[in-house]
């Protein structure tokens, strides 16, 4: 797919649109661009912006693919045993991290998006990160979530280390319309600060 820096998205091009590896864009506005790559076993890889000057300009780009970085960790529970099963993704970690959740699909994508289960020892590595800063969520059905950052600058493979969840509190409540309550209300916890992003949720236990 190619783009304005710093805008939307404008096109998207599938194995159809290439002869060999090499595919023609035309009819590109004024303007710069970057040509961003995903490929099956490797990470997403942006090229060089480049500029279009005028409607005779045209500009011949490689974009060389990258492996990425492996990261990986171990999950325990509260009990200090590994935990299987849990799901470690990856979110974006900017300041534009609560725009991509509310928008979605809507604002160009430059970090990897990706989930893996733990294994019955707790290990888990998520493959073909591309470089960027990023962070990592830890979700379980019987735990708290847990986060960290980190950020990738190379295709080397990057230890976490350990993550252990916790039970953390129950929390109990009735939402009412008027004086009756409600059934099929979903029910947020967000911390009470102004940097917390849109929508983020525990999945402590709620009634």
């Amino acid at each position: 797919s190619f783009g304005k820096v710093l805008s939307l998205p404008t096109s998207e091009l599938g194995q159809r649109d290439f002869a060999g590896d090499v595919a023609t864009i035309r009819s590109l506005p004024l303007g710069e661009f970057v040509v961003q790559v995903e490929a099956d076993l490797h990470a997403l890889t942006r090229s060089e912006p480049f500029s279009i000057t005028d409607e005779a300009n045209t500009a011949e780009v490689t974009v060389k693919l990258k492996l990425g970085t492996t990261i990986t960790g171990t999950v325990y529970g509260a009990d200090g045993k590994p935990l299987a099963g849990a799901t470690v993704a990856t979110r974006e970690a900017s300041q534009f991290s609560g725009l991509v959740q509310m928008f979605g699909d809507l604002l160009p994508i430059t970090t990897t998006r990706t989930s893996v289960v733990t294994d019955k020892e707790g290990h888990y590595q998520l493959k073909h990160i591309a470089s960027g800063t990023y962070r990592i969520v830890t979700t379980h059905g019987d735990y708290c979530t847990a986060s960290t950052s980190t950020e990738v600058k190379d295709e080397k493979t990057l230890a976490l280390g350990d993550v252990k969840l916790i039970k953390g509190a129950e929390v109990f409540g009735t939402c009412l319309l008027g004086d009756k309550p409600v059934a099929g209300t979903k029910v947020t916890i967000t911390k009470p600060d102004s940097h917390a992003a849109p929508g983020t949720q525990t999945n402590c236990k709620t009634t």
